[in-house]
């Protein structure tokens, strides 16, 4: 499953899908990938 972020800067977007957790954040410009 592909996460694409939006374009709201300042908020953080989490996803989860076949056990992958997604968070991206704008702000900080960061993006993080774990698996749980």
């Amino acid at each position: 499953m592909t996460l694409t972020p939006t374009h709201n800067y300042g908020k953080r977007l989490t996803g989860t899908g076949t056990g992958l957790t997604y968070t991206w954040d704008a702000a900080s410009n960061r993006s993080a990938r774990s698996f749980s």
